[in-house]
């Protein structure tokens, strides 16, 4: 009963955080942030036997992005490199596609089983599908993407 209440407790810790993030990165313009790293767009839904984590990561290259799962934490990683790399100079009048590191760290709603988990790409989103388990994992799990 009191693991349930710690899990909740960081869950609603998780979110809280992820809500300041936004507000901060929002409000401040990214050029000032260099260090700041963007936040792709996640759903996370559970079916009967699995639970699946959509990621949007488009232009993301799959041997740049690094998953795994320590406990019911997933945690889904990478790097977004500016397609067009030159040093010509450049005049935007619109600017909105980040690029560089990113991070997710995702509360999984239950226990799942990374050993079986898989993953595909497509269209720029990933998609990560974890079977449910009854008892907790003990160790972290690497996943590769198919």
């Amino acid at each position: 009963m009191a693991r349930d209440w710690f899990d909740m407790m960081k869950r609603r810790q998780e979110d809280l955080e992820s809500i300041f993030d936004d507000f901060f990165l929002f409000k401040s313009p990214i050029a000032l942030k260099p260090e700041a790293a963007w936040r792709p767009a996640v759903d996370v839904y559970q079916t009967i036997d699995n639970v699946v984590v959509c990621i949007e990561i488009a232009g993301v290259p799959k041997e740049s992005v690094e998953i795994s799962v320590q406990g019911d934490v997933l945690n889904v990683s990478g790097l977004r490199k500016e397609a067009v790399a030159g040093s010509e100079k450049r005049s935007y009048y619109k600017m909105e596609i980040i690029f560089g590191p990113f991070e997710r760290r995702i509360h999984l709603p239950c226990h799942c089983d990374a050993g079986k988990a898989s993953v595909q790409q497509h269209s720029g989103l990933v998609r990560i599908v974890l079977p449910k388990l009854k008892i907790a994992p003990t160790e972290t799990t690497e996943i590769e993407i198919e």
